[in-house]
C-alpha cells in the first residue's frame, strides 16, 4: 500500500509474465521468484482507498498472515529483547545478558507505537550506552525520548546512576579545577 499505484501495475506485470527487463537493456529475462510482502493497514481498507491494487493483492495473498502489533503480543517482547541483546553483544563486543526487573515490567506495559522496530532501536540505544563490562540493561540506559523513567529525582536518573569522580557543586554543575583536568576528563568520557 506504500508503493505508488503505477509501480504496483509494473510489479503485477512482472508477476504475471515472470519476466523483467534491466534498465537500459533490450531483452527481457525470465525470473523465478517468491514474493513476501507486507501492508501496514488492512488490505481491504487499502484497496477501498485506492492505495493497493486488488488484482495485485489477490496475486500476492496466497498465504495471508495477520501479524498483530507488538502491544497485543506482549509474550514476544522478552524473546525479542533476548534476540536483539545477543545481536548487539556480538556487534558491539558487550556482555549484557539481562534486563533490570523494572525495565522488564516497563517494557511489558509500554504501548510500542513503533512495533518491533521501536523495541529494536530501544535495545540498540541502550547497548550503545551500557558499559563494556556491564551485564544488565538498567532503566537509565533506555532512551530518554521514550519517557519511561523520566523523573529526574528517581534512582534511575542518569546523573545519579553514572559513576562520577568529581564533586557536584551546590548549583548542580561539576566543579572543574583546571583546563588540564577538564581535557583529561573529556578524553576519558569520549573514550
Amino acid at each position: 500500500n506504500s508503493m505508488p499505484i503505477k509501480l504496483q501495475a509494473k510489479l503485477m506485470r512482472v508477476l504475471q509474465e515472470k519476466k523483467v527487463r534491466r534498465l537500459g537493456d533490450q531483452e527481457e529475462k525470465g525470473i523465478n521468484v517468491r514474493i513476501i510482502s507486507s501492508c501496514n493497514q488492512e488490505p481491504n481498507v487499502a484497496i477501498d482507498q485506492q492505495q493497493l491494487r486488488s488484482d495485485l493483492f489477490y496475486r500476492l495473498a496466497v498465504v495471508y498472515l495477520m501479524l498483530p502489533p507488538l502491544r497485543r503480543r506482549t509474550e514476544d517482547i522478552l524473546t525479542l529483547c533476548e534476540h536483539f541483546i545477543e545481536q548487539y553483544n556480538h556487534r558491539l563486543h558487550k556482555k549484557v545478558n539481562a534486563l533490570h526487573p523494572d525495565v522488564i515490567s516497563t517494557f511489558l506495559d509500554y504501548d510500542w507505537p513503533g512495533n518491533v522496530r521501536h523495541l529494536k532501536h530501544c535495545i540498540e540505544s541502550a547497548m550503545n550506552i551500557v558499559a563494556v563490562d556491564a551485564t544488565v540493561i538498567q532503566p537509565y540506559h533506555l532512551p530518554a525520548y521514550m519517557g519511561l523513567f523520566s523523573n529526574p529525582q528517581s534512582e534511575y536518573s542518569t546523573a545519579s546512576a553514572l559513576p562520577v569522580d568529581k564533586e557536584i557543586s551546590s548549583n548542580g554543575l561539576f566543579d572543574i579545577m583546571d583546563d588540564d583536568n577538564m581535557i583529561m576528563k573529556l578524553q576519558a568520557e569520549e573514550k
